[in-house]
């Protein structure tokens, strides 16, 4: 029989927890939890589900026909080829932005879209904001750009738009760069909210 003292039973000790905390801790986690429910006096508890952390985007070939057109307009001034994808997902909800072109990986560009801020937008609007932003692979600020220089990109920007009438005018630019502030999004869903209360829905 082996007589366990001294440090030969602390090490028993400390392996014996360990063990018993693995067992803990892979039990499973449950997928909903519950809270007191006080506003419905007849329930005990209400399911919680947990929040969403999925970020989908996807590839979109809606605008194919007008980023072919510009592509090609683009690849001339350049003098070599290009390739831009468009990208349609949540991008104000997780990331704070409703469009933005990627430069990073140039020649290779993508264009990503707010999904919700789209729907906000007429066809010419949509067609203003894509032409603004493949403006900008002609036209982009320096490192660490002072506010004049970021204003002459954002304007130089705009006048790639002008380029295209048949798909987009300087008015369509104006309503929508009435859209575009994050905090518009946010004082329209707001409003909604209100209206909707007051209608009793």
């Amino acid at each position: 029989m082996i007589k366990w003292s001294g440090p030969s039973s602390l090490i028993l000790l400390f392996a014996v927890l360990l063990m018993f905390g693995i067992f803990v801790i892979s039990e499973p986690i449950p997928k909903t939890k519950t809270i007191e429910n006080k506003a419905a006096p007849n329930h005990d508890t209400v399911p919680i589900e947990p929040a969403s952390t999925k970020f989908e985007v996807a590839i979109s070939h809606k605008f194919d026909e007008l980023i072919a057109k510009a592509q090609s307009d683009i690849e001339q001034i350049l003098g070599y080829k290009i390739r831009i994808i468009v990208f349609v997902g949540p991008y104000f909800r997780y990331l704070g932005f409703v469009a933005f072109l990627n430069t990073y990986y140039q020649p290779y560009y993508g264009l990503s879209l707010d999904d919700e801020f789209l729907e906000e937008l007429t066809e010419a609007e949509i067609n203003a904001v894509i032409l603004h932003e493949l403006g900008h692979i002609l036209h982009r600020s320096p490192p660490n750009p002072n506010r004049n220089q970021s204003t002459e990109a954002e304007v130089l920007a705009d006048s790639f738009m002008g380029k295209y009438p048949e798909y987009s005018s300087p008015k369509d630019m104006i309503s929508l760069l009435d859209k575009a502030h994050s905090d518009y999004l946010i004082r329209r869903r707001r409003l909604e909210h209100l209206e909707k209360l007051a209608q009793g829905q």
